[in-house]
């Protein structure tokens, strides 16, 4: 199985996507905006058969999970609500 972990990471109060090594082009202004985003684009590839994750790497270099394809990490927290994706170059 092939496993997809985009990890969310903060630069200079703006926060980027990255999978794989590779930043995602899409700059967000809060961690919340980056997070969700994420969530969205990790679902697609746990709902193509992937295992897949979203992980937040903290100032201090701590990495959390926040969300995992089938699984709930944070019991007893509301869900987050789903996110409609645009492609990445289709404008706003």
């Amino acid at each position: 199985m092939l496993h997809s972990r985009y990890v969310v990471v903060s630069e200079e109060s703006r926060w980027q996507i990255v999978r794989g090594g590779r930043r995602y082009p899409e700059i967000y202004l809060s961690k919340n905006q980056a997070v969700r985003s994420a969530i969205a684009f990790a679902e697609r590839d746990g709902l193509a058969g992937h295992r897949a994750e979203v992980m937040v790497r903290h100032e201090d270099g701590h990495f959390i999970t926040e969300w995992v394809y089938g699984e709930d990490v944070h019991p007893g927290e509301p869900a987050h609500p789903p996110l409609v994706l645009r492609k990445a170059m289709e404008p706003l």
